[in-house]
């Protein structure tokens, strides 16, 4: 890996500097400023040895047992003072009413992150605050009459004492860590990000060495724990020396499309037969992103605002919006082409057939397409007047079809897993937009699931078990401008990506709150 003697010097401080260990060190400061008011220092000290406490729990506690544990404790202690105020609700001073009420309120925070890991299955994250609000009640008693008498600012400077032994301590620690990842023994990283990123990163690059291209992606998700995808991105690249476009990058991390200011993306497809992703643009620009960084696969048909890939990769589809319909091979040469009957088409799907792709019409009207002809698939209902359809996806065995509108509605037709009947009420599932234009691609996530995706990069699903179907997807969408063009599954088992009309591909992690563990193909 190429890292530079500065890099090194950032990544160790992000990593052994943290908030506790800084309040600790302020800690003499902060009771200095509180002289005149004991019970503030006793607080201030109590929060500040809680977090000490709270900084060296070893990772392993990070779970929902441990979680709910410290939350019925801190129940537990936050009942006497609740009493107490309610009791003598006037001889309390503001301190012991802020440190009550910021005890409830942590209580109240660390239930919500139990609830949370409970229903999403990942390991809590809230319980190093719980623990320092516990140790700070059980302290702040005992360290009163202290301040009280005066020494206050000698239980300061232990504090900050102790916080710049722990400071130390972590910086020999961190150290040996990185000496141990250097001379490519394997460390135990979980206790700094930026020492796990690197380790990834070395996993990663062995196994490209050895071609195992799974392996490398699985290992490079390790580092979506260091920042944003932008910012691994760009660190992974200067430490292994890839290009940020190279496939293993895209897959983990996202990237972005080489296309300049004036130049937007249409649309997007996962050739999973050859392992790179296939990006169209306007004037019919197609690149592919592989492992070897992008290649241009030049403009077979320019007009062109929708791409399809063959199960078995051997052909692509292109539709323009008047119709024409252009297939090429893997490297974009011409195979074959055809002109569909005059109106607005949206999006085309590929098939379980080479030869047969799906085009869609604006009004949701569906053609078969094959190298012979193309013949309207009958029977199905159609919009039109408001021409509402914007993208369609086939079954694994091309006996059925899921339309989907602008305004998030999801259309079963021929026979698939999902039918009408078990749709009725996704109007009021918050994953439905009456007369927004919102909605923007959709793809099978599994034969029992639907995945589709908003403008502003919300994912919502549709999962049918056990005959019942439920929705899921995201309250807060990810973008604030409405950019997102597509979607992409399959990449990476638990991971889709969204591709933005600027170039942008960008990882959403699944850990289980859009398809339910063991859903994903």
């Amino acid at each position: 890996m190429h890292l530079s003697f500065g890099d090194t010097l950032l990544f160790a401080f992000e990593d052994i500097v943290n908030a506790p260990v800084l309040y600790a060190v302020l800690a003499p400061c902060l009771v200095s400023f509180s002289r005149s008011i004991p019970s503030l220092g006793a607080a201030i000290s109590g929060l500040g040895i809680g977090l000490l406490v709270g900084s060296l729990l070893p990772g392993i506690v990070e779970n929902r047992w441990a979680a709910l544990a410290a939350v019925l404790i801190l129940f537990a202690l936050c009942l006497g003072p609740v009493r107490e105020w309610v009791r003598n609700r006037n001889r309390l001073t503001e301190v012991d009413t802020v440190l009550m009420a910021g005890s409830v309120l942590v209580l109240v925070f660390s239930l919500i992150c139990v609830f949370y890991s409970w229903n999403t299955g990942q390991e809590s994250w809230g319980i190093r605050p719980v623990v320092a609000v516990i140790v700070l009640m059980a302290c702040y008693r005992r360290l009163l009459p202290a301040f009280l008498q005066g020494k206050g600012n000698r239980i300061a400077k232990r504090i900050a004492l102790a916080g710049a032994v722990i400071l130390c301590a972590r910086g020999m620690v961190w150290y040996g860590q990185y000496h141990t990842l250097s001379s490519a023994r394997s460390p135990r990283a979980d206790l700094f990000v930026n020492i796990h990123c690197l380790e990834a990163t070395q996993k990663a690059l062995e196994h490209l060495e050895n071609n195992r291209m799974q392996e490398a992606v699985t290992a490079l998700r390790g580092c979506l724990v260091g920042g944003g995808p932008e910012t691994v991105s760009a660190r992974v690249a200067g430490w292994s020396g890839l290009e940020p476009t190279t496939l293993p990058l895209m897959l983990a991390f996202g990237g972005h499309v080489p296309v300049d200011r004036r130049t937007h993306v249409y649309s997007s497809g996962w050739d999973g037969a050859h392992g790179r992703i296939l990006v169209l643009g306007e004037r019919g620009r197609l690149w592919a992103l592989t492992r070897s960084g992008v290649q241009d696969l030049g403009a077979p048909l320019k007009e062109a605002i929708a791409l399809a890939v063959s199960a078995d990769g051997s052909q692509i589809g292109l539709i323009s919006e008047k119709g024409r319909v252009f297939i090429t091979d893997q490297q974009g040469k011409e195979l074959w082409k055809l002109w569909l009957p005059e109106a607005t088409y949206r999006d085309i799907a590929g098939t379980e057939s080479p030869n047969r792709f799906l085009a869609l019409r604006a009004d949701g009207s569906v053609y078969n397409v094959t190298h012979q002809g193309s013949r309207l698939l009958e029977g199905y209902p159609t919009w039109k007047d408001t021409e509402p359809a914007v993208s369609i996806v086939s079954t694994p065995d091309g006996k059925g079809h899921y339309v989907l509108d602008r305004f998030g509605g999801v259309h079963p037709r021929g026979e698939t897993p999902i039918r009408y009947e078990d749709l009725k009420g996704q109007s009021e599932s918050g994953h439905y937009w009456p007369e927004q234009d919102t909605a923007r691609a959709i793809l099978l996530a599994s034969p029992n699931a639907l995945i589709y995706v908003d403008r502003f990069g919300g994912l919502h699903s549709v999962v049918k078990s056990d005959g019942t179907v439920s929705y899921r997807g995201h309250d807060y969408p990810p973008l604030n401008e409405p950019v997102v063009v597509d979607v992409l599954g399959g990449i990476v088992p638990g991971m889709f990506h969204i591709v933005c009309e600027d170039g942008r591909i960008m990882p959403i992690p699944d850990y289980g709150w859009l398809i339910p563990r063991g859903e994903h193909e």
